[in-house]
């Protein structure tokens, strides 16, 4: 089954949850149409792919955004932590090289809340290099003039980060922001 936000989901055309005495609970049973709304409700709920537009490239970069699950549940604001190659975070299905740094099932297991945003790059040749880059290189045959860095972070500063504060309950100020990445992010 693919959907917009379930992809790769065998279920069964009637799926039954819980059982009496050995025997199916057919009270609680869920048809398979019922099962998909479900799981993309919850997929929905803890993480929402939104596409941006980066200006230096003239390009849609996607967003992962994670939101809490006390998020639906209250009128609580929330810090933020930006991450670079935010494809990497959360599932499998999204990730470069088929494992997640495993963020969603931390967060379900710390005790603080807080927004994730996970920043897509581009993923052809050395985009993802260029646009984490804030200086020149001579690393192989990079090309300086393609240097993206600085207009990286004027694009999170300037357009992600107003627009999260916009749309999401978060706590604006400077010490309720973070960004972190790995390697070049």
């Amino acid at each position: 089954i693919e959907t917009s936000n379930v992809r790769g989901v065998n279920i069964q055309p009637v799926a039954y949850f819980g059982r009496k005495n050995g025997n199916i609970d057919r009270k609680n049973r869920v048809t398979m149409t019922d099962a998909i709304r479900m799981i993309e409700e919850q997929t929905k709920k803890m993480i929402i792919k939104k596409d941006f537009l980066y200006p230096a490239a003239n390009e849609m970069r996607r967003l992962h955004i994670y939101l809490p699950d006390s998020y639906n549940e209250t009128e609580e604001r929330y810090p933020v932590m930006y991450f670079f190659d935010g494809h990497n975070l959360f599932l499998k299905e999204d990730t470069t090289y088929g494992t997640t740094w495993g963020l969603k099932e931390f967060m379900e297991s710390w005790s603080k809340d807080m927004i994730i945003v996970g920043i897509e790059c581009g993923h052809e040749g050395y985009e993802r290099l260029y646009e984490y880059m804030p200086y020149p290189s001579t690393w192989r045959d990079m090309n300086d003039a393609a240097i993206l860095g600085e207009e990286t972070f004027q694009w999170i500063i300037h357009e992600i980060k107003p627009m999260i504060d916009q749309e999401y309950r978060t706590y604006p100020f400077r010490e309720c922001t973070a960004i972190g990445g790995a390697s070049m992010g």
